[in-house]
């Protein structure tokens, strides 16, 4: 017997009433045991199946078009389809090769929500999300199925799935160097050139002239395809310069014969560099350039002399402006080295799923029957990261780019400050656009000119370029704050304060309650003092919101960090020293019921016995829950350590919620005692969560008044 059919709404379209009248009888024929006669010629109503299909799927959710122009029906938030089938005939319909149920069975489908038996029947509900975007859902006994909201539905104009399409039809990107795209891409760029009233974030005082009065030290000309040559900007006279930079993954160490360098850099300059001698991501970069009608191209590999470290100085200094002055920059986002190029055709085969749906006859004034269409659907479009996100480097050249064309693959992406277009009808998910630009908080203005309430949202943006930075891969961990020293030096101008290896003076105490996301690590090198989120390798999740009743129980007495080289005033530092007075508890750890780690602190009392007997001993406090907060450790081998303090940097008032850092003595440090006198303590964790034990016990004043004192954290 087949799988359970049930329609759920009603349609959008009254003129498709008696055809689905039609087949929802049909599909309760089959729910009631009946046989379905829809394959005769005689029937008229629904097409013969096509192969890749099952009968059940085509008899039900294929025949009623999956839900997908139904309206909104019994208190859902959207209109759709359900039906019900048990997991042994969904698997076995994968097995016969129905594409909806391999589907629904495959890794992220059904089988990702539980562990389900062959006799379990699965209700399973499909519907559209928005009318505004193409986004199916699929749940299965009422759970979501993971990533299912971000799975996509392509419908091709002059198909017979037009009729029933509700959002118009989305192109399938195959061609990216078709002219029509190329032009469509230079008709936006010139509207955001022009079109002031509708690029307001493109046209602030801080907005790059075009030419850039200060070009790079040396730009590529693409006059010539077949022999590019090396030009030197400053010894070069012109009025000013309108080039195009490029942002790409390099890839291998082998594959980077081709950069300049002290030994070729005359020949560059003097007699070009041969293409043939070049990857192709450059060569298209190349092409891209010319067909636009660009004659000047930045690119690092080749426009820095890459064995000289005087030269990468320098221009390592002026990232900033490099991108920020480039007329549009390139983004290879699909290609994951430089050898892979990106403007191959895009196979649309191995990213979409075609399914066929019954759809209304074309000409539904002679034939009453129905004819088979086709919808596409891409699987976790959110998730599909290209291989530029995964880089550090190139997270920066693309938000401090005014404007960017991105070759991805799925989509060709034209994006500036102010907006970001799928060029040809493409779909782009509308929350990676919102998370693809530099925050406009940090671009609008200057710390000169301030909006009142912009200090708190400046820090919270800068914070977000941290969370998406910090995720991202480096080929050599040095580079940490070199890689963002570019967004830092954009970022101070809109925060006007001092910058500390990732931090801000101005809001340094708060800011040191950072924690991160997940298993972290310290590189083998030293690169940033253990204070910042810099030292970690690995993402990082921003401080917490403070509650309005919440204030600061520690001091920032003085910072200062050492830079490694003075040109470079945001990038690479050789040490850093935070002076903090601050409350600091000795602590020990403990596991919680679930597993969770728990810091236990002592109390005032706790703390003077052992004084009093003249040890550093940490009295239990298990089952006091006064003194319990949950510990976050920098990496594993923190967590190992057995002489911790807590230091509570910000508190609650009226109860004893708290938050700080975990700190054990430095080791480089001669046992944490510089030869100043001075102890020196490095940070190794957060922790959160110290509540009250019960009414009518001590202030936190009162209780850790005693507690307070002066550290250095380096």
């Amino acid at each position: 017997m087949g799988p359970h059919v049930s329609l759920r709404a009603a349609p959008r379209r009254p003129a498709l009433a008696p055809i689905r009248q039609k087949i929802q009888q049909q599909a309760r024929g089959q729910e009631h045991g009946g046989t379905l006669h829809s394959h005769s010629s005689q029937a008229g109503l629904v097409p013969r199946k096509p192969a890749n299909i099952c009968q059940d799927c085509w008899r039900g959710p294929c025949a009623a078009q999956f839900g997908i122009d139904r309206r909104p029906v019994e208190n859902r938030s959207a209109g759709g389809y359900r039906y019900t089938i048990l997991w042994e005939a969904l698997k076995s319909g994968a097995c016969s090769g129905c594409v909806w149920c391999q589907y629904l069975v495959g890794p992220l489908g059904v089988g990702a929500v539980a562990e389900w038996e062959p006799n379990d029947r699965l209700r399973i509900d499909i519907r559209c999300l928005s009318l505004v975007e193409p986004i199916l859902s699929v749940d299965v006994n009422g759970i979501l199925r993971p990533e299912s909201k971000h799975d996509v539905v392509y419908m091709r104009a002059g198909t017979p799935t037009e009729s029933v399409n509700p959002w118009g039809p989305l192109a399938l990107l195959q061609d990216v160097r078709s002219s029509s795209m190329l032009t469509t891409a230079k008709k936006y760029l010139e509207e955001c050139l022009y079109a002031e009233s509708e690029h307001e974030h493109c046209h602030t005082q801080e907005a790059p002239s075009v030419p850039a009065a200060c070009p790079p030290s040396r730009l590529i000309d693409c006059t010539r395809f077949g022999r590019l040559r090396l030009v030197d900007t400053h010894e070069t006279k012109r009025a000013g310069w309108v080039y195009l930079a490029l942002s790409y993954v390099w890839g291998p160490a082998s594959e980077r014969h081709y950069h300049t360098t002290t030994t070729n850099l005359d020949a560059y300059i003097r007699y070009g560099i041969d293409t043939t001698t070049i990857p192709q991501t450059i060569r298209d970069t190349v092409s891209i350039t010319r067909a636009l009608g660009f004659h000047y191209l930045w690119i690092d590999a080749l426009c820095i002399v890459q064995d000289s470290p005087e030269d990468v100085h320098i221009q390592m200094a002026r990232m900033l402006q490099t991108y920020q002055q480039a007329y549009l920059t390139i983004i290879a986002a699909s290609a994951s080295s430089a050898a892979e190029g990106f403007l191959q055709d895009r196979p649309i085969g191995n990213s979409l799923i075609p399914v066929p749906v019954v759809c209304p006859p074309e000409d539904r004034a002679r034939s009453s029957g129905c004819c088979v269409g086709t919808i596409y659907v891409r699987q976790h479009l959110l998730d599909c990261q290209e291989p530029i996100d995964k880089r550090a480097w190139c997270l920066q050249e693309l938000w401090m780019s005014p404007r960017s064309l991105i070759f991805t693959s799925t989509a060709l992406v034209y994006q500036c400050r102010s907006t970001s277009i799928a060029i040809g009808g493409l779909y782009q998910d509308r929350q990676a656009r919102k998370a693809s630009r530099l925050p406009a908080v940090l671009l609008a203005r200057t710390h000169s000119d301030p909006r009142p309430g912009s200090g708190n949202s400046m820090r919270w943006a800068w914070w977000d370029v941290v969370q998406e930075y910090s995720r991202r891969s480096l080929s050599c961990p040095s580079d940490k704050l070199v890689a963002c020293a570019g967004l830092a030096e954009k970022s101070h101008q809109a925060i006007g304060s001092d910058y500390l290896a990732g931090l801000w003076r101005e809001t340094l105490v708060q800011d040191l309650l950072w924690k991160p996301a997940g298993v972290a690590s310290r590189p083998d090198q030293y690169r940033a003092p253990s204070w910042s989120w810099a030292s970690l390798e690995g993402a990082i999740i921003r401080p917490p919101t403070e509650a309005e009743e919440s204030r600061l129980v520690a001091r920032q007495v003085e910072c200062d960090v050492i830079l490694a080289d003075e040109r470079i005033p945001f990038g690479q530092v050789t040490g850093g020293r935070l002076v903090l007075q601050v409350p600091l508890i000795r602590s020990t750890t403990t596991l919680g019921r679930a597993g969770e780690r728990l810091l236990l602190m002592q109390t005032a009392e706790q703390a003077e016995r052992c004084r009093e007997r003249g040890g550093d001993c940490v009295e239990e406090a298990v089952g006091d829950p006064a003194y319990a907060a949950w510990a976050h450790f920098d990496t594993e081998d923190d967590a190992k350590l057995e002489q911790i303090w807590a230091a509570p940097i910000r508190v609650r008032c009226h109860s004893w919620q708290t938050r700080g850092v975990i700190v054990a003595l430095d080791k480089s440090s001669q046992g944490g005692t510089r030869s100043s006198g001075e102890v020196v303590y490095r940070r190794i964790g957060y922790f959160d969560g110290l509540t009250s034990g019960g009414e009518g016990g001590l202030g936190w004043d009162e209780q850790f008044s005693e507690a307070i004192t002066t550290i250095a954290l380096v």
